[in-house]
Formats: structure tokens, sequence, C-alpha cells
């Protein structure tokens, strides 16, 4: 990053000014949090400000689970004539360009931290090479926990690739198919209120 200081009549070309480089940063980060705020699929794994080197325990117990902290690199290339001569647009898409190569590398790594998370825990479910059905997502809704509200309504999202999105909805349903999931959801809603009862009772 080159910049140009005038002192009398002398130009002198620095290439690097400490004050603007942290304002910079500050800007890219800031660009960064605000696409992970945003982003439906990020907003499940909040940002959280850390002191510490890691790792993080994500599943607690006799057997727990560390993930160390993951090292993300991304590289913007900001040319000197961009800066010298304010060119918005060329700068915006510098910095939209710098956070999807951000947001791509968070997600992965979310995913890469869920699969050894569900295998961890026993919720794992290998389907490669083989089609997505309801029987499977029945399956896989029978092995997660679920959280309701008050009107009974789940809360929680399904994440499919595009692939798998296709393949399931290639098809509605079969009444045999509704009906499974109707009742694996129709169990863990009583499972779930009775555990919320039961943890009211006990205070």
């Amino acid at each position: 990053m080159a910049a140009a200081l005038a002192r009398g009549n002398i130009m002198r070309i620095r290439f690097d000014i400490p004050q603007y480089s942290d304002a910079l940063r500050k800007l890219f980060e800031s660009a960064c949090d605000s696409i992970h705020g945003s982003d439906q699929l990020l907003q499940m794994m909040p940002l959280q400000r850390i002191t510490h080197s890691g790792p993080i325990r994500n599943v607690p117990g006799p057997e727990p689970l560390d993930h160390p902290l993951a090292l993300m690199e991304q590289v913007a290339e900001i040319p000197k004539e961009t800066i010298r001569d304010t060119t918005v647009d060329s700068f915006t898409e510098i910095l939209h360009s710098f956070t999807e190569g951000v947001t791509r590398q968070r997600a992965a790594h979310m995913f890469r931290m869920f699969d050894s998370i569900t295998e961890k825990t026993g919720n794992h479910i290998a389907a490669e090479g083989n089609a997505v059905t309801y029987d499977r997502l029945t399956v896989m809704l029978e092995l997660a926990e679920h959280s309701f509200d008050d009107d009974g309504k789940p809360q929680g999202v399904i994440i499919l690739p595009p692939e798998a999105y296709a393949q399931l909805f290639a098809r509605p349903p079969t009444n045999a198919e509704y009906r499974r999931l109707e009742e694996v959801m129709e169990r863990k809603k009583a499972e779930y209120f009775a555990q919320k009862r039961t943890r009211r009772l006990s205070r």
C-alpha cells in the first residue's frame, strides 16, 4: 500500500502509514462481521471475541471434543491508483471480493466443526453416494435434539446443499413418509415440553 506525503516542495513516498493501515483493517473486519451477522447460515455460529489461543471445547463431558482455532487468510490487493484517485467502485469491488472469501472460509470451517461434533455425539449419518429422501431426513430428525416455541413450532434450521435440496424436493413425500415424519416431530415435541415442565418443577 503506497501513500504520498508532501513536505514543503519535496514529495516523499511511504509504503506504509500505520494509522491508515489500521483504519483499513478495521473497515475490512467490520465489513466481514456485518456479512456474518446477516448471513442466515453463519448466524448459527455467532462471532465471539476471545483473548486466548484456543482450543475451544465444543463437546464437554468425560470424552470431550476440542477444536483448535482456525487460521483463515484472505488477501486484498489495493492498487495505489485506487487510493490515489479515490475510486469508490474499484474499492467496493475489492472489499466485496474480500468479504466473500472470508465468508466462504467461515462457512467451510463451520461445517467441518458440525461434522466432527455430530460424529462425536452419535448424531452423524454418512449419506455419501445416497440420495436424500424423506425417510433419511426423518432418521436425521429423530437423532437430533429439538426445541419448540410456546405454540409448539419447532425452532431450528435444516441446511442442505443445492444437490441434496433438489433430490429431496424432486417429488412430494408419500402419505406414509409424511406420517412417519409427523410422528417423530410430535414425539420430540412431547419430550421437550415434558423436560421443560420437569425443570420448572425442580426449582
